[in-house]
């Protein structure tokens, strides 16, 4: 291959121009900053919308300008940095608007929070992943894998501190039939779990019996 034809346009499928390969790299890219630019401009809409709101507070509104500010200093594309749960920065565009929150996203949350927290290894509080849920799942299905399996041994450890009171409080989010999130929070001395959902239902049967071992009445 030498050249390129562009076939699929009405305008030059009848001539014979042909262009240069690397053309098609110019165009990869191009694609690229398009889609990043189209999502920081609906992001700088959704804040600025905010703020011509009547009834908004001094404070949100001190946020949203702090948000714009943040958004002039941002780069449109590449790979976030700082984070473990690390996506393209143009993913971080869906913090400033309505757009559902994927996995990445909420990983990045739990690990900022865990930070705010100090939950290293000598706290009692341990802020887990998004991931948790759905290993406690797979083991709760299957107990023999859970015993022995290497895959589990960090899910282990955690129910041996647990257990041991190293950690007494556990927090994390998970996903709920794949269309919204909720928030759960262990703490091992007051026998409790909280579970904080948007649409105020009740903690499925089955998920609480994966934390607790036991039906839900």
């Amino acid at each position: 291959m030498k050249s390129i034809v562009l076939v699929h346009s009405p305008a030059h499928r009848a001539k014979s121009d042909h262009y240069p390969l690397w053309l098609a790299t110019i165009w990869s890219k191009m694609e690229s900053a398009r889609k990043a630019r189209t999502l920081w401009r609906s992001a700088v809409d959704r804040v600025e919308a905010s703020l011509q709101k009547s009834a908004i507070s001094e404070d949100a509104a001190d946020r949203a300008r702090a948000a714009l500010q943040a958004i002039e200093n941002l780069q449109w594309d590449g790979v976030t940095k700082g984070v473990k749960a690390s996506c393209s920065i143009s993913d971080l565009a869906s913090w400033f608007t309505t757009d559902w929150l994927n996995t990445d996203h909420m990983d990045q949350l739990l690990e900022l929070l865990a930070a705010d927290l100090g939950g290293g290894n000598g706290s009692t509080v341990v802020v887990e992943t998004t991931y948790f849920v759905l290993k406690l799942a797979q083991a709760y299905s299957d107990p023999e894998e859970y015993r022995t399996g290497v895959g589990f041994e960090w899910l282990r450890q955690l129910g041996e501190t647990l257990a041991m009171g190293k950690r007494t409080r556990m927090g994390g989010i998970a996903n709920i039939s794949d269309n919204h999130w909720i928030a759960l929070a262990i703490d091992t001395e007051a026998e409790t779990i909280g579970y904080g959902d948007g649409f105020h239902n009740t903690i499925p049967s089955r998920l609480r019996s994966h934390i607790d071992h036991s039906e839900a009445d």
